[in-house]
């Protein structure tokens, strides 16, 4: 009869043990794919509120070594242009001329469309190694905005202080730099439209 018992007693044991470890394993299973599905939905809607995709921003801002750095206030006057974010269709506009920072802004943002030694019009000096817009990856856009930035600085060395960084606008082929220059005591940003080179190189 203790055998008996003992048995039973040891059945009993043994299933509720059993019982407990699946009922902790299920417990387990359930709790890390809820939370794994709570932090995708977070992620997702932090994605979803990010104005920028991609940015480089380095720890101090790039500083120009040139000491002599004009005013933006006398940026040479230049034709005004417009710019198509459905095409790189440039229009000039040869009734009106600006100059200042309109002038220089202008200058940024043809700069950035301009891929360094593809057009015979250009010096092999002007231009940019990369289209900031092409960048499949933040580390690659990181790399590119670097290299871009060094390009700027020396294209347009008499006119920056400083690049504080440059963004990648979420869903747009819209670029942020920002920067310090003379005579504007906060920091400017200059938003420009730049195509991609999958998108003007069609034929």
């Amino acid at each position: 009869m203790e055998d008996i018992i003992k048995d039973i007693v040891k059945d009993i044991v043994t299933f509720d043990f059993i019982q407990g470890l699946l009922t902790g394993i299920i417990l387990s299973l359930v709790s890390f794919l809820g939370r794994t599905v709570w932090n995708k939905f977070k992620s997702y809607r932090e994605n979803k509120k990010r104005l920028f995709y991609y940015i480089w921003k380095p720890e101090n801002p790039m500083l120009n070594d040139d000491k002599i750095i004009k005013k933006i206030s006398d940026y040479k006057k230049t034709w005004k242009m417009t710019m198509n974010e459905e095409g790189f269709d440039v229009v000039i506009d040869s009734s009106k001329m600006i100059d200042g920072f309109d002038a220089f802004e202008q200058g940024i943002i043809k700069l950035l469309n301009t891929e360094r030694d593809k057009y015979e019009i250009y010096s092999t000096n002007y231009g940019v190694s990369y289209i900031l817009t092409d960048a499949n990856s933040e580390g690659e856009f990181k790399s590119m905005a670097f290299i871009v930035a060094k390009e700027i600085m020396k294209n347009q060395e008499e006119w920056i202080k400083e690049i504080h960084s440059i963004k990648k606008v979420k869903d747009k082929n819209i670029i942020v730099i920002e920067l310090g220059l003379k005579g504007i005591h906060e920091i400017v940003k200059i938003k420009a439209i730049v195509i991609p080179s999958k998108m003007r190189h069609k034929e």
